[in-house]
């Protein structure tokens, strides 16, 4: 019965991915490789590609001025299938956005995104009655100072503020797409690599990087700091 299920499960998701890339091509926006079809287990990755730009902050505090420096990473989030060869064929992409708020962006590098959890009353997308989230965790490289990472829907339609999370910004219907397809695929796998490549990333590894800082502006700094002074032996005086 175990394996009738893992059976029908398979067949749900590649159904869906079937429909969705049939639906693509007939747009023209879709290559699909027709030499996947011989391939026994097909794998999935996701991948979040874009720019990053520096989201700076100004503000006064017991008479001193800080400035703080967060970057927020926009492009796309894709689903693609991965040949035996290496070579990749896109399932599907929505519109994604990571940042400023909190540390900004999340750092670049190889993660492991989990199943999606239905999550419409903590991150509904616009409709107000539809949200997921996928628990995103590093997968080579340790995180330091920060946590809690997530996929997961938005509430306004080209939102561009997450906490570090890659928040899903392109509308109920790309939430759905992006969620109908995940739900499928994680009928039968259990966790799925998740690559983020953000062209100008500061954020590498657990590290803040050189764009994140916190500066107390108030007093500039003397561009040439002068050497102290060496303290010399008096004189001596002489009696005579």
């Amino acid at each position: 019965m175990k394996s009738t299920a893992v059976l029908i499960a398979v067949f749900c998701f590649a159904a869906a991915v079937l429909a969705i890339e049939t639906n693509t091509r007939s747009q023209g926006t879709l290559s699909v490789d027709a030499s996947s079809a011989s391939e026994d287990e097909p794998k999935y990755e996701l991948d979040f590609v874009g720019t990053a730009t520096d989201n700076v902050a100004r503000w006064s505090e017991n008479g001193k001025k800080f400035e703080r420096v967060r970057q927020i990473g926009r492009g796309h989030l894709t689903v693609s299938r991965v040949h035996a060869n290496g070579t990749k064929t896109e399932v599907e992409r929505v519109s994604a956005a990571s940042g400023p708020m909190n540390n900004g962006l999340l750092p670049n590098g190889k993660w492991t995104a989990l199943a999606p959890i239905d999550a419409r009353n903590s991150f509904p997308d616009e409709s107000g009655k539809y949200g997921y989230k996928m628990i995103l965790t590093p997968a080579d490289f340790k995180l330091q100072g920060r946590s809690a990472f997530l996929i997961h829907s938005v509430q306004q339609h080209g939102a561009n503020a997450t906490e570090g999370c890659i928040g899903l910004n392109g509308g109920h219907a790309e939430n759905v797409r992006f969620f109908d397809l995940m739900l499928a695929y994680f009928k039968y796998g259990r966790s799925l690599v998740t690559n983020v490549n953000i062209t100008g990333n500061a954020n590498i590894g657990w590290q803040l990087g050189t764009s994140t800082f916190y500066n107390d502006t108030s007093k500039k700094p003397n561009p040439k700091p002068v050497a102290p002074k060496k303290k010399t032996a008096p004189a001596k005086r002489s009696l005579f």
